[in-house]
């Protein structure tokens, strides 16, 4: 069986199109491929992956028991059962303390979404998240651990008999700029921890979860 292999960043060209430029904070690349037997196989084998991307409510069982969980959700906070557009939101349950801003929850909106926008590969998809204030209040600040700028970016390409799963974090900085004291010194804890490693944790086991042939 194919294992996902990780790919060197310093050698990616990274997609400008999805991914914002990083002006705040250090930025985060990780990227994982994994090659078929054949192109139709990997032609079926990005569709798959794709699924998997798109089933947001599956991201914490594809990354393990010790990330993030994730949930897809309307304005209302309503769940949603299909897959997800731009402006909707996905509320996320770290492990650890939860945001008072965010009734414990950290949030992002989907930005954009993309399709067979890489004029080089056969196939592509991109989808960008960025942090946002809780939908249910209108009016607060950024219920996230990173303020308003941090972008989380993902792309799947497929290129010959290759599939590629990259994710981008960008302008990741604490968020401490109007949320109550408490969130400040949460926001400022978690994310250090995300700069330090864990976010590069939790999002290599997720990529690697897309892209396993199990």
């Amino acid at each position: 069986m194919t294992q996902p292999q990780a790919i060197d960043v310093a050698h990616i060209e990274i997609d400008n199109v999805i991914v914002p430029q990083n002006f705040t904070g250090k930025p985060l690349d990780i990227a994982y491929s994994i090659t078929l037997a054949n192109e139709s196989m990997a032609e079926l084998f990005f569709k798959r992956t794709l699924v998997r991307l798109l089933t947001i409510e599956n991201w914490h069982t594809l990354a393990g028991v010790a990330s993030a969980s994730f949930t897809l959700v309307d304005s209302q906070g309503s769940p949603l059962e299909r897959a997800p557009q731009s402006k909707d939101y996905i509320k996320i349950d770290i492990p650890g303390p939860g945001s008072t801003t965010g009734d414990g929850f950290d949030w992002v909106m989907i930005e954009d979404i993309k399709k067979d926008y890489i004029v080089d590969v056969a196939a592509s998809f991109g989808m960008r998240l960025r942090a946002c204030a809780n939908p249910l209040h209108e009016g607060t600040g950024t219920a996230h651990f990173f303020g308003h700028h941090a972008t989380s970016n993902f792309v799947i390409t497929l290129k010959d008999a290759t599939v590629n799963a990259f994710y981008h974090g960008r302008n990741e900085k604490p968020n401490v700029e109007n949320v109550p004291l408490m969130d400040k010194l949460r926001n400022t804890f978690v994310a250090s921890g995300a700069m330090v490693g864990l976010s590069n944790l939790q999002w290599s086991a997720l990529l690697k979860g897309l892209l396993s042939e199990k």
